[in-house]
């Protein structure tokens, strides 16, 4: 039975650099705009604080929960629910994407939360059952 860390988030810095970055991207847009108007600069500052609010409202929606038979996950506002009987293995390369491989061929990737150990955990989570 695993016995470690069942819920996991995108880490509270990550948060923090993004917002940060995208409060100097609004501020960097509107000083542009109110010296100069409406120049390629302020629309691309613009454009970048847009990028980064949704940043911020993926990051803030994405989680993992590891239940005692079961993974719920929530990635680009999509959720996904596989029991652990269902997966047939779990793929952790290092610079890539974790990935569930599913007895049906399918393949999930994890959500990229930040996380250290996400994927030792996984993989002890899918040997305990």
């Amino acid at each position: 039975m695993y016995s470690g860390r069942t819920h996991f988030r995108t880490n509270r810095w990550i948060h923090l650099w993004v917002f940060a970055a995208t409060a100097a991207m609004i501020a960097g847009a509107s000083l542009a705009y109110e010296q100069s108007g409406a120049t390629w600069i302020s629309i691309s500052l613009f454009g970048l604080a847009l990028f980064g609010i949704a940043g911020l409202i993926e990051n803030s929606t994405n989680y993992l929960v590891l239940d005692e038979s079961e993974l719920r996950m929530r990635r680009t506002f999509r959720s996904v629910s596989v029991k652990r009987d269902e997966l047939e293995r779990v793929v952790a390369e290092r610079g890539c994407p974790i990935v569930l491989m599913l007895k049906d061929g399918r393949n999930l990737v994890v959500p990229s939360l930040g996380v250290r150990g996400l994927d030792d955990s996984l993989q002890a989570w899918f040997r305990g059952g």
